[in-house]
């Protein structure tokens, strides 16, 4: 992710990592955030990418 390839080698197969992108957050009450890498679709935001995969969860986290 850091190196900004368009894919790794896992399990000796390229799988892509271009459309992820990242965010910070934490789970509300803790200290500090973490950097997490989610894969966006078409025109969404990361914010808008971990709140459809977090769903209800999103209540109780923090993004910065």
């Amino acid at each position: 992710m850091a190196n900004c390839a368009e894919n790794v080698n896992l399990l000796h197969s390229p799988f892509p990592v271009s459309d992820f992108r990242p965010v910070k957050a934490k789970v509300k009450g803790s200290r500090y955030f973490a950097q997490l890498y989610v894969r966006v679709e078409s025109d969404e935001t990361p914010i808008m990418a971990l709140q459809r995969i977090l769903g209800d969860e999103m209540e109780d986290v923090e993004v910065k």
